[in-house]
C-alpha cells in the first residue's frame, strides 16, 4: 500500500477520478486515531446517530 501511494502515476489517476488527494492512514496513524478515539458512551451513542441512516438529532 505504502509504495502505492507514493506512486506519481496513481495519485495523478486518484486525484482525476475522485478531484481529492489520495491521503490513506498508515496502520501507524490508524492505531493512533483508535487510541484516541472517546470512550465516553454519550460521544459514542452521537458518533453512531451522525453516522448512520436516521435523521440527524435536533439541534
Amino acid at each position: 500500500m505504502r509504495k502505492v501511494f507514493k506512486d506519481p502515476q496513481f495519485r495523478a489517476e486518484f486525484k482525476k477520478l475522485v478531484t481529492d488527494d489520495a491521503s490513506p492512514l498508515m496502520p501507524e496513524e490508524l492505531t493512533k486515531v483508535i487510541q484516541e478515539t472517546p470512550r465516553d458512551p454519550e460521544i459514542i451513542e452521537l458518533l453512531k446517530k451522525l453516522s448512520g441512516v436516521d435523521p440527524l438529532p435536533a439541534r
